[in-house]
């Protein structure tokens, strides 16, 4: 997917040290304090994200943050879904995402391309939770007993 600025953080030495603040998920507002000592309130979107980032970085991972577009090319959308530009292409053209189209290529919206992955991953969940059930019921026959 085409970024146009990218950043990667690896972990501090100390990234242990950030695990009692990322447990805990802010209660009050957050706020960003410049050096003038002006204060900046932040979305809770954006502190959530702060908080996973520290989260990530206790659990010594490394982070990467970095720009999208809002506006996508089906390459970008389908790179963003993990699935191929045809397969994109069938999805739009089934009227499962929805596109523009104000030349000749087509044009997904960043926020529809995220509201089908948060769906698709919706139903998988139910999916999976409804065959737990199912088997539950019957009792699971991959286990046997003694």
């Amino acid at each position: 997917m085409a970024m146009t600025m990218e950043r990667t953080v690896i972990p501090p030495k100390g990234a242990i040290a950030l695990r009692p603040a990322a447990t805990a998920r802010p209660v009050a507002p957050v706020a960003v304090e410049f050096a003038d000592g002006t204060r900046q309130p932040l979305p809770e979107d954006v502190a959530r994200l702060l908080s996973d980032i520290m989260d990530t970085l206790s659990a010594g991972q490394a982070v990467t943050v970095g720009r999208v577009n809002t506006t996508l090319s089906t390459q970008e959308a389908a790179e963003l879904l993990d699935i191929s530009r045809p397969t994109m292409v069938r999805l739009l053209e089934e009227g499962r995402i929805p596109f523009t189209r104000p030349g000749t290529h087509r044009r997904v919206a960043l926020n529809d391309v995220i509201s089908y992955q948060e769906a698709m991953r919706r139903e998988r969940r139910e999916a999976l939770a409804g065959l737990t059930r199912e088997t539950g019921l019957r009792g699971d026959p991959l286990v046997g007993t003694r």
